[in-house]
């Protein structure tokens, strides 16, 4: 589980986590109703609160940013490093994975 705030005061944030899924959204922190589920990308809003929760199946460097990407350049992104055994019936791959040169993202 996450949770996610946004402190504004006047812009929504679009939470978006590149390549995952989001098994369940307690929109604006509300834990009273159900959630929404399979969400890819959920509002917080100004001064506001969302909880979510996923399940990372691949081991990684998981990117959250706000959808309205041009933020990510004013530092609105996040890395969640999950680690464990890889899952080599989901993922493979024979290239060993390289630093991107000259990436704002990954540095």
């Amino acid at each position: 589980m996450n949770a996610t705030g946004n402190i504004g005061p006047n812009l929504v944030s679009s939470l978006h986590i590149i390549g995952m899924i989001l098994e369940h959204v307690y929109r604006e922190g509300d834990v009273q109703s159900p959630p929404a589920k399979s969400l890819q990308t959920t509002l917080v809003p100004a001064g506001g609160a969302t909880i979510v929760e996923f399940t990372p199946l691949v081991p990684g460097v998981y990117t959250l940013v706000d959808h309205s990407i041009m933020r990510t350049e004013k530092g609105a992104v996040g890395f969640l490093n999950v680690t464990g055994e890889p899952r080599k019936d989901i993922f493979t791959s024979s290239h060993p994975p390289k630093l991107c040169a000259g990436c704002k993202i990954h540095p």
